[in-house]
């Protein structure tokens, strides 16, 4: 378990860090105004992070691994051959409320030009996941790819926009998800 006192230190750093990016952008914020925000050494940052851009990675990945979503999307899936409705809406479920618990941190990496790819490696995690659930075809690879990208858009939108309540995103997703997932496990 991590010291107290290192925590603290990165929550500032964190913490700075996003600030800046959001009131400049993220190619404009210098690990010296880092650490000017955040009231500590720069060299201190540097005992926690080799870059401004590891600040961002560790808090995506903070984010993803502290939500546990994966996992239990992961165990979702497998836990039935055939996806239920009730089995969507618990994973949209998850998503979001996931998603909204470090919306802030979403809204600035997909909003930033310079930090749109550092979600990518999540997606490709997820996609990755609901590709094993079903048959390896070409059909079935093009159909997950179409799913997939189809939830991050719209989720994307929720978080910059705040386009429908969860309840409506979720409602909406599971029902269009649930049609097309379906037509995929068809051809097992």
């Amino acid at each position: 378990m991590e010291d107290l006192r290192i925590r603290r230190t990165k929550k500032l750093i964190q913490d700075a860090t996003m600030q800046l990016i959001d009131e400049k952008g993220f190619a404009n914020v210098r690990i010296v105004d880092i650490a000017s925000r955040a009231g500590v050494n720069r060299n201190t940052i540097y005992l926690h992070y080799e870059t401004k851009e590891d600040i961002i990675i560790s808090m995506v990945d903070e984010a993803f691994a502290n939500s546990g979503a994966v996992l239990n999307f992961n165990e979702i899936l497998k836990s039935e051959k055939r996806i239920t409705r009730k089995k969507l809406t618990a994973i949209f479920e998850m998503l979001f409320k996931t998603i909204d618990e470090n919306i802030e941190l979403y809204r600035i990496v997909l909003t930033d030009p310079n930090l749109s790819g550092y979600l990518d490696k999540r997606i490709l995690k997820i996609r990755n996941i609901v590709l094993n659930t079903v048959k390896p075809t070409k059909r079935n690879n093009i159909g997950i790819e179409y799913l997939v990208s189809g939830i991050y858009g719209v989720v994307q939108k929720w978080i910059i926009y705040g386009t429908g309540t969860i309840e409506d995103n979720v409602k909406i997703l599971t029902e269009f998800t649930f049609i097309n997932y379906s037509y995929l496990l068809i051809t097992r």
